[in-house]
Parts: structure tokens; sequence; C-alpha cells
């Protein structure tokens, strides 16, 4: 139990975004709903109209709060300024027969309006005439004709926002965010994409909840369908981009869903759709001026319980569309930090092989260095992957492998160096994840592939089912990738990658974990590629694959151990390798590693100790010497 619990404190410390949740949002939510959780109305916006305005206007009781004097205005004109939203209440100024019209439409204000009258007439002098308070709109004061327009920008923002906000979470968890990183994609292209699905669900959405809020609870519509249909779609834009914003700042699902309902409970408790604005304490108030739902309600309850002409929202449209900018603008920025632009003045696209901009015949990196932050991933990394051949990057854990590739691929930015490559429709790469969508099919993931480098649908069908055929997945076309085998999503990967025909195929440890048939297919496809013309850079932690490869970069803490061809790389051994049955006792076992059922010892000065059989290196026997050299020269 105590095990558990300590494991749990440590992950939880480990958890900002969940500590701070947990510690300083409910004092948060403490003091701003505290000052903004309240019925009671003091003030209500008011404008007198009649001959009489002036002097009627300095003896009205709380809590009518006199914000207009019109002298030259009749009754009716108190009924646009009404609908218009320009005031709660009016006050009709005539000596004989006073009126006060209010708003019903703001439930609580015109309660208090009410309740306020009709504890006045008590104290009225004898002889003076009773004013008439008539409620417009929503004569009844019926709370479902106020909540119902609001509730409809309520489930619009939690479907929105917690819907799309796992969009890029799900990208990222799937490892397929790379994919999109390389593809020929723009930050707003990969926005609009992420919002058009749910923009469209949220449309039927709404429809659905507005039928029903006029079938179930009779909520009038009097207003213009066309303007409550552009409210209504600048809100759910806003939404929706909230929650793309919400996916690109969160690492996991648990963390988007948790910002998502951050976002969403002020919206329900500061955007007067349950509490009005007017009993909210100024401070608190101008939070609520920033929530999208806010203006959402206006328009709302405007078009639908007062029938507000369009010129008198033109402040909350413009609000929403102002919001839909800013999120836009955001989410972009973020986007364009996940999908590293290639175009920059250290990493320069290349034309096509043999062209103008880079070496003839061949892509790759000079000089490169990649820092993340203050730390050093790639330093001083020089590589050249020629067309027509396959160049393998070893290393292990940590060694820069991917880093690199990326740095190729254009899904990272150098920090300094060159880099060459082809344009970004003629790059393929396949990340080390499964590089495919789980829940789409054999087909549909080829397909997407397809449409994004713009290939017409003829031409998808035809290769599509070439490169099905070649990995064998032509019976399993229709099958979701989630439900493949490891080797068999490796090698739908690989046919998405092959699937434009790339000049370079750039492949993140393509047969790791795979079984030792399925690693024999992908390298005939892999070979295949190269057959055609490709230029093909993989990474591997599997130095015998790496021997079929032209050329050979071993990395060791992102710098160059060796580089050459596998048989330089062999030739340029120092020492001999000797083969014994025990690994070496004291210093000397540290030149040792196990090869088989025997040891393998290296030895710098290429004497052979008694008993020790010399053996031919091979590349593998070569990585590991040119890193124990290294540990030795800094050793020294």
């Amino acid at each position: 139990m105590w095990a558990i619990a300590l494991k749990e404190f440590r992950q939880l410390r480990r958890d900002r975004r969940t500590l701070a949740m947990m510690i300083f949002l409910p004092l948060v939510l403490l003091v701003v709903f505290g000052y903004a959780a309240s019925f009671d109305v003091s003030k209500v916006p008011t404008v007198v109209v009649g001959p009489g305005a002036a002097a009627v206007a300095q003896e009205l009781p709380p809590p009518l709060d006199v914000t207009g004097v019109r002298t030259d205005a009749t009754a009716g004109d108190g009924e646009a300024i009404l609908r218009n939203g320009e005031a709660v209440a009016v006050v009709v100024a005539d000596p004989a027969a006073p009126r006060v019209l209010v708003d019903g439409s703001e439930l609580f204000s015109a309660r208090a309006v009410v309740t306020g009258f009709a504890q006045a007439q008590g104290r009225l002098p004898e002889g003076t005439p009773t004013p008439k308070v008539r409620v417009l709109f929503n004569p009844d004061l019926e709370t479902s004709a106020v909540m119902v327009p609001a509730i409809i920008g309520l489930i619009l923002v939690f479907v929105g926002t917690v819907a799309t906000s796992l969009g890029v979470v799900r990208e990222r968890q799937a490892g397929t965010l790379e994919q999109l990183a390389v593809m020929p994609f723009r930050a707003r292209d990969v926005f609009v994409g992420k919002v058009a699905p749910y923009f469209a669900v949220g449309i039927v959405d709404m429809a659905i909840v507005v039928a029903a809020g006029l079938g179930l609870f009779g909520v009038p519509f009097r207003g213009s369908v066309l303007t409550f249909a552009l409210g209504a779609l600048l809100f759910l834009f806003v939404t929706l981009g909230i929650g793309v914003l919400i996916s690109t700042v969160s690492e996991n699902q648990g963390q988007a869903i948790q910002m998502a309902i951050m976002t969403l409970l002020p919206q329900v408790l500061l955007s007067g759709m349950l509490f009005p604005l007017q009993s909210m304490a100024p401070g608190v108030r101008w939070i609520a001026y920033g929530l999208p739902l806010t203006y959402f309600i206006r328009i709302s309850r405007g078009v639908m319980v007062r029938g507000a002409p369009l010129a008198s929202l033109w402040f909350p449209l413009v609000m929403l569309a102002v919001l839909g900018l800013v999120v836009f603008g955001l989410s972009v920025i973020r986007f364009r930090r996940d999908l590293a632009p290639s175009g920059t003045a250290a990493a320069r696209p290349a034309g096509r092989a043999g062209g103008a901009g880079g070496v003839s015949g061949a892509w790759g990196v000079r000089d490169l260095e990649v820092r993340y932050g203050g730390r050093v991933a790639l330093s001083g990394v020089t590589l050249e992957v020629r067309t027509g051949e396959v160049a393998a990057v070893v290393g292990g854990d940590g060694a820069g492998k991917t880093t690199l590739l990326r740095a190729l691929a254009g899904a990272v930015r150098p920090t300094a160096g060159k880099v060459e490559r082809p344009g970004e429709l003629e790059i393929g790469y396949v990340s080390a994840g499964p590089g495919v969508y789980g829940d789409l099919t054999c087909d549909e993931n080829l397909a997407f592939a397809g449409s994004a480098y713009g290939l017409s649908g003829r031409d998808v069908a035809e290769r599509a089912e070439g490169l099905l055929r070649r990995t064998g997945l032509l019976e399993a076309r229709g099958h979701l990738a989630a439900r493949l085998s490891g080797g068999m999503r490796h090698k739908l990967a690989l046919a998405v990658g092959l699937l434009h025909r790339p000049e370079l195929l750039v492949l993140d440890e393509p047969t790791t974990g795979v079984d030792p048939v399925s690693r024999a297919d992908l390298w005939r496809l892999i070979s295949s590629a190269a057959a055609d013309g490709a230029a093909v850079l993989f990474a591997t932690t599997y130095l015998d694959e790496a021997e079929r490869a032209g050329e050979v970069l071993a990395l060791d803490a992102g710098t160059t151990l060796a580089r050459g061809t596998p048989e330089d790389v062999v030739r340029r051994m120092t020492g001999a390798v000797v083969e014994v049955d025990r690994r070496p006792e004291g210093a000397a076992g540290r030149r040792a590693w196990r090869r088989g059922g025997r040891w393998r010892w290296w030895i710098p000065g290429g004497d052979r100790p008694d008993g020790a059989a010399r053996v031919e290196p091979d590349l593998e026997d070569a990585v590991i010497v040119a890193a124990l050299a290294r540990e030795g020269r800094e050793a020294a």
C-alpha cells in the first residue's frame, strides 16, 4: 500500500497541471464565483421617453438606473429600444397613463423591476397615477424562454471544446504527428482540417437542440434565422478553435480534458447564463466580456426571444469574429511549432537530384547541429544519401538517430549547418511509431496519403493496388490498421511512405519489433525503392541490417562515431578483435562484449593473448571498438 501511495505522490508531484488544478483552481473559483454568484440586480439600465422624461428620470426608484432620456420618443420607440437591446427597461413618461416596459429576456432584471414597482405602489402619494408595468417578449417571465437559448450555447461549447481538444493529442499519442509534419501541409491546413468535421457535427447538434427547445419547451423564435445562423457559426468556430488550441498545448488526453473543463466552467458561471452580468462585481464582469459564450447568449436571446435585428447585434457578432481570429492565430502559431517549417536558412530545400542546390545525385546534411533548449541533440554531423542507394544510421538509445532523420525530412528545425533535401512533395517519411492511423483501414490510410500529396484518385487506386499486393496486405485492405499485426502495420506504413514515389525515403527503425519473416519482406520493399531510384535512409539498432547499406553513419551522444561504407568502417578499425571463452578480468573486461556463446575482446595494440582466437571483425565489432576507443580517449 505504501509503495503505491509513494509512487502516486511522485507522479502527482511531477504532474504540475493536475496539481495546479487541485490546489489553485478551487481558490480561484471561490474568489471569482463568490463575486459572481448573485441573483440580486441593483441596477437596471433604463431609458425614459416622452414629453416629461426629464422630470420623471429624477424620481425613478431603484433598481432603475437611467442611461438615457428621450423627450421626443414614444411608447412605440420604447419597444424598439428594448428589442434592440439598448436598455432593459423603458419608462414612458405619460402623465395620463405612465407605463414601464421591461425586457423579459433579461429574466432577473425584469423580476427586479416588477418587484420594485409592486413594492413602491403602496408608498406613492394619493392621486399619483400608478405606473403600469408591462413585460415584453417573455410576459410570464418563464425561465425556459431565457435558459434554452443559453443552453444551446453551452452544448456547443461542450461538444466543440471537449471533442476537438483531443484532436492533436490523438495524433501525438498515435505517433502520426510526425507524419503530418513531413507531409505538404501548412499550419492553417491542419487547423481547418481538424475543425471542419466537428464544425459539421456541431451544426447538426445546434439544429437538433434548437428544434428540441422550440418543440418541447415552447421557446419562441421571433428573429431572423440567418442572423441566428451567423452568430452560431461564428461561435462554433471559436469554440472549436479553443479545443484545437488546447490540444496543441496538451501532451495527452487527460491534460486536454482537464484544460477543456477549466475553460468550460468560467463560461458556464460567468457568461450570464446562470447569474446576471449586472449583479457581478466589475472586476469579474470584465472576465465575462472575454468569454465567447457571453456574446452568443446575447445573440441567441436577442434573436429568439426579442426578435432583435442584425444591426442591433453587431457588437457581439464582431466580438465573436475577433475571438475567432485570435484563437485561429494562436493555433496556427502552435501548429507551426509542431509542424516545424523546413524553409530556414540552415535547412534549405534543394531541387531534384543532380540539380542545383544539392550534391549531384545525393541528399544529406553537413555540419548539422540541433539543440533542444540547452541540450545538444546533434553536433557537427555530416551524411550523404545518394539516389538509388541505401544509407543507414546506427547508434544506441539517445544517440540522435531520430533527430537526424527528422531534420533531413523537414520535421525538425536545425540550429546550425546545412540540410539538402528535395521538395516536400518528394519526401517519404515513416516514423518509429505505427506511422498509420489505427482507426482507418489500409485503403483509407493510403487514400489519405495520396490526397495529401496531390495524387489523382486513379493514381492512388493503381499504386495502392500494387503496394498492397507487394506487401501481402491485399486481403486485409478493408481491415482497420489497429487490428493488423505489428509486422503488417509496419508494411502498411512503408506502403504509405512509398505511395507518392518519393525521391528521398526516410525510415525510422522500420524493422524494430518485427518478426524475421516480416523483416525480410520489408527489406525487399526497401531495396525495391532504392532500385527504382529513391535515396533511402533508415535508422536501425540492428547492425546486421546496416551491413546491407551502401553508407553507414554511427552516432554516439549526438556526434559522429564512424562514417563510410561498411567495409570502410571495418577497415579503419584500430587494434585487433579476439574471441575467448570467458570475459577477461580487471580493466581488460571493459573492452569485451558477448557475441553468441563466447566473448569478443578488443586488443588496442593488436597482440593476441594466449588462448585467444583472432577473428575477422564485422560492422558490429567495428562500431563497438569505435565507441570503446572514444571512451578511452575521453578517460585519458
